[in-house]
């Protein structure tokens, strides 16, 4: 599945949430300002939930600490009307290609960049080391 995207935030077209914007769209905490305003300037945005979110959604603890089950995911996508990116054999290679930081060795994290750069589609997420990446187009604060 291509989902190549063109032009500012203004026109965005497609979005790739992460896997911490799902569980606060999940959660119901209020998405960062930036991430808003995009959504809401582009309402008929198509949204993106890799297969990486659910995955790492059940394998990591802290998410069975606040008491999220894997069926608000598919809930929340529904809500959303969000589409599941598989994983494609580009996206390994990318994930491949991908220079690798000392503090930022999460696979899940760095197949997500992997999918946005190689869909070339922003991707909504907040962690500060995602800014390691000059290629990934950040859609958050």
């Amino acid at each position: 599945m291509k989902l190549t995207e063109a032009g500012s935030d203004s026109s965005l077209s497609k979005l790739l949430f992460d896997t911490q914007a799902l569980v606060m769209w999940i959660t119901g905490q209020s998405l960062p300002r930036k991430l808003q305003s995009t959504l809401e300037g582009n309402p008929n945005v198509e949204i993106y939930v890799s297969v990486v979110s659910p995955w790492e959604f059940l394998l990591k603890r802290r998410f069975r600490e606040i008491r999220l089950e894997i069926s608000h995911i598919w809930k929340a996508m529904a809500e959303m009307n969000a589409r599941l990116l598989q994983i494609e054999p580009e996206h390994i290679n990318t994930y491949a290609r991908l220079p690798v930081f000392s503090d930022h060795a999460d696979p899940y994290d760095r197949m997500l960049i992997a999918q946005a750069l190689s869909e070339k589609v922003p991707l909504a997420g907040g962690d500060s080391r995602f800014k390691g990446y000059p290629d990934l187009h950040l859609i958050w604060k």
